[in-house]
C-alpha cells in the first residue's frame, strides 16, 4: 500500500500543476473581462441617466426604430466596450438629416 501512495504523488504532480496553470490562467482571463464589463457597466448608467435626464427636455427626435440612446445600452450589453463604442460611433454618425433611418437593431437575428 505504500507503494501506491508514493507512486500516486508522483502521478498526481503534473496533474496538480496543470490545473493549478488552468486556476492562474482563467482568473488572468476572468480579471480582464472584468475590467470590461465595469466600462459596459458605467457606459450603460451614464446612457440610462442621459435618457432620463436630459432626453426628455432636448426632445426624441431619433429617426431609427430603437433611439440611438438605446441602441448605444443594447451594444453595451451585448458586445465588449471597444466594440460598442465603434457602433455607437457608426450610428451616431449615421443619424443625420439625409439617412433615411427606419427599423436598426443593436444585435442583429441570425437564421442558422
Amino acid at each position: 500500500m505504500w507503494w501506491l501512495s508514493s507512486r500516486s504523488r508522483l502521478v498526481a504532480k503534473p496533474v496538480a500543476d496543470l490545473e493549478k496553470k488552468k486556476k492562474i490562467f482563467y482568473a488572468l482571463r476572468c480579471r480582464d473581462c472584468s475590467k470590461v464589463r465595469v466600462l459596459n457597466k458605467a457606459a450603460i448608467k451614464l446612457l440610462k441617466a442621459y435618457q432620463l435626464l436630459l432626453s426628455p427636455y432636448v426632445g426624441m427626435h431619433c429617426k431609427y426604430a430603437p433611439s440611438c440612446s438605446q441602441y448605444a445600452c443594447d451594444c453595451f450589453n451585448h458586445y465588449g466596450f471597444i466594440k460598442s463604442f465603434g457602433l455607437v460611433v457608426w450610428r451616431i454618425l449615421r443619424c443625420n438629416p439625409w439617412s433615411r433611418g427606419g427599423y436598426d437593431p443593436a444585435v442583429k437575428q441570425t437564421s442558422h
